[in-house]
């Protein structure tokens, strides 16, 4: 791609190579935050999603042990409240000491916050209150589903180079342009550029944002348009 950006009255333009990329404001990416594999699809690419929308199904055995333990800590809390309430009536007649009620007491409030752990675990990846190894995959955001990387049996965790799916709004894009360092100075938001398209048209853009700082690996600084 050969992009030009022209400072008000020049007499001389930059042709700067550069690049368009989903607009980071407006797009999120989808990685699984456990170890798994792809059980099933839900959402094909250029399809509108809602946020909270499952995208993908994932069978994970851990998340499956996250999902027992959820359980098993909500009926820990029912019996550590009951004992609690037990200990109560019998600290009020005279036979429980009150080192008992203590404990109780200490007992029924680590059961609360294990269970609030949990709670907040279901809410940020739950399935409902079973156990079935099934973790979903949801949209963050509302937008297109404009890249899927997956497929069923396809093994995934989080700590995959590449994102499984991004979803964002194609309607508006970025252009990042690679500045030599020798010619940084030259560059400065408000300036226009124009992008040759692959069908031979010409598109418009105002450069938005200018790095203050040189890319010590490829001596460039980056400069960011944003494209209609």
């Amino acid at each position: 791609m050969r992009s030009e950006a022209v400072g008000e009255g020049a007499s001389a333009s930059l042709q700067l190579p550069g690049r368009i990329v989903w607009d980071e404001t407006r797009s999120s990416a989808l990685r699984s935050p456990m170890p798994g594999q792809v059980s099933r699809i839900e959402a094909q690419p250029g399809q509108k999603v809602k946020a909270g929308q499952v995208i993908a199904w994932i069978t994970s055995p851990e998340f499956g042990q996250a999902q027992a333990e959820g359980v098993r800590g909500q009926a820990e809390l029912q019996q550590a409240r009951r004992e609690l309430e037990r200990t109560r009536e019998l600290h009020a007649a005279g036979v429980a000491s009150g080192r008992e009620l203590d404990e109780a007491e200490a007992h029924f409030a680590g059961s609360q916050a294990d269970h609030a752990r949990a709670a907040a675990f279901a809410t940020a990846y739950g399935n409902g209150n079973r156990v079935d190894q099934r973790l979903p995959l949801r949209a963050p955001i509302d937008g297109v589903l404009v890249e899927r990387r997956m497929s069923p049996g396809m093994n995934v965790g989080p700590d995959s180079e590449q994102p499984l799916a991004v979803i964002g709004d194609p309607d508006r894009l970025w252009l990042l342009l690679d500045i030599p360092e020798s010619l940084a100075g030259r560059l400065q938001p408000g300036m226009q550029v124009r992008v040759q398209a692959a069908d031979g048209s010409t598109l418009q853009a105002t450069l938005q944002h200018v790095d203050d700082f040189v890319d010590s690996e490829r001596r460039v600084v980056q400069a960011r348009a944003e494209l209609d």
